[in-house]
């Protein structure tokens, strides 16, 4: 058992002693291991745990096939997609030999035969996932160069990232970047690879991406087990339907760790940190960024209307078949200053044009889409404390069927713009929240950069949303790939 307390500590079952001292010495108040531990037993109490197991709605829940159902889905929606050049993926079943290379090679030999038919697969382990031996290099060679398509199942392991046992860099363990630096440089292989990745915390995979033409990341496929989610990564190979999950953190190059300091704690740039952390602060090109993914369909997002609106809104509204949650909001940061001009609904139409899939005989039907509205700060915090360069404040994930759209809803209210004062207090400053005539644009840096519109200072001209001003016209709002950024 683990309680969170301020502020970066766990006060754990097995190691509580390090806790006593800290509370001795005076480091740590015991009112905050106090906070936590009552936290942590109201919510076990809300969720009924201590009552009778006869009572308890949780217990009752059995593995039938309504929750297998469940569980293939949940698989499904979390594969994304990393890199897909020149349409190298989905594979038709049944056309290619394929050689599975790699640690977690003999875990997905299953999944991808049942969708191979008439195929079977040629296992090759190449090695293993911490060790050093590169015995079984030529052997992964040659497999590869005699197969149609080689697909390298790598990654990570409980090994070598679990609680109390931080990983101390990001690269590939063992020998496993080594084997794919030489598969993808043996002539002929790079244009045939696809890379899946198990993970839990971020790879660092540098020059896997530079060569690999598909890429999927596939986490792991359960608590107690190591390998990738094989079943959900063989149906995203052969097409059985089109990747919709999206990153939940940013992919950083393997540089980064040596950049940055792991004994500073700050999210921003500094000192220690010159790039900042995370996709509100890191200043530099990451491998993949927050909220990254591709898809195998032609997927379109228009902005229908942006306005105010008549309540303090509930966050993200969807159309039919949405799945999907607001993202911020704190309860406390909303003031009348910062509601002159909020709630903010915006209305967008995510189109699916079609997903080309040359010679396959079960073209997709559709795909899921995910539409995330992010917020960027124009104007110089009041106190001067950073800004984040965006921040994520709603998100709809909508299947769209090809030739077919759907209209989602968003509303934005004055919690979900709250920022950090130089105090750690949150706040909602009018000031933040830039407005701009249409016919002005901006917004034309390339899709994923981190700050897409440039900051203003208070009072510039042409941004007319200044303290003490009512805004006249809809914000300023960029359209950039499959994201809003207002």
């Amino acid at each position: 058992m683990c309680f969170r307390v301020f502020p970066c500590v766990c006060v754990l079952g097995g190691g509580g002693g390090y806790i006593a001292g800290f509370v001795g010495n005076g480091t740590l108040d015991v009112k905050h291991v106090d906070a936590a531990i009552r936290d942590t037993f109201r919510t076990r109490i809300e969720a009924g745990l201590f009552d009778p197991v006869a009572s308890q709605p949780y217990a009752a829940i059995d593995a039938d096939d309504a929750a297998h159902a469940d569980s293939d889905e949940a698989k499904r929606d979390a594969i994304v997609l990393l890199q897909n050049s020149g349409g190298a993926l989905p594979l038709e079943p049944g056309v290619h030999t394929v050689a599975i290379i790699g640690p977690y090679a003999a875990s997905m030999q299953a999944d991808v035969d049942a969708l191979n038919t008439n195929k079977a697969s040629v296992v090759v382990a190449g090695c293993d996932v911490t060790g050093p031996s590169l015995a079984g290099f030529p052997a992964a060679v040659a497999a590869a160069k005699a197969a149609d398509v080689v697909v390298l199942a790598l990654g990570s392991s409980p090994d070598v990232e679990h609680e109390y046992h931080d990983r101390t860099n990001t690269t590939l363990p063992g020998v496993q970047a080594d084997l794919a630096d030489l598969l993808l440089a043996t002539p002929g292989v790079a244009d045939k690879a696809v890379v899946v990745l198990s993970n839990r915390g971020a790879l660092a995979v540098d020059g896997i991406k530079a060569r690999a033409r598909a890429i999927l990341l596939a986490w792991e496929n359960g608590p107690s087990s190591a390998g990738p989610i094989g079943d959900a990564a063989a149906g995203a190979i052969f097409g059985a339907f089109s990747p919709g999950g999206r990153l939940p953190y940013t992919m950083y190059p393997a540089k980064y760790i040596e950049e940055t300091s792991f004994f500073e704690m700050s999210m921003t740039a500094g000192p220690n940190v010159p790039y900042g952390r995370s996709y509100k602060y890191y200043t530099r090109e990451p491998l993949w960024p927050f909220g990254f993914g591709l898809s195998y369909c032609t997927m379109g997002l228009r902005l229908e209307g942006a306005g105010a609106g008549a309540g303090a809104g509930a966050g993200a509204g969807a159309g039919t078949g949405t799945r999907g949650a607001k993202a911020g909001g704190n309860g406390n940061a909303a003031t009348a200053a910062a509601q002159g001009s909020l709630p903010l609904v915006l209305t967008a139409v995510v189109s699916n044009t079609g997903c080309p899939q040359p010679g396959k005989a079960t073209p997709l039907d559709g795909a899921d889409e995910v539409i995330q509205v992010y917020f960027v700060p124009r104007f110089a915090s009041p106190d001067g404390s950073p800004l984040p360069l965006k921040q994520l404040v709603a998100f709809e994930r909508v299947h769209v069927a090809v030739g077919s759209s759907a209209r989602i809803s968003f509303t934005v209210t004055a919690d979900q713009l709250a920022t950090v004062d130089a105090h750690g207090r949150l706040v909602a400053a009018p000031r933040l929240l830039g407005w701009s005539d249409q016919r002005h644009g901006g917004c034309a840096r390339s899709r994923w950069q981190p700050n897409p519109c440039p900051r203003s200072p208070p009072g510039a001209r042409g941004w007319p949303g200044r303290r003490g001003s009512k805004p006249t016209n809809p914000p300023n709002i960029a359209v950039l790939g499959r994201a809003l950024l207002f």
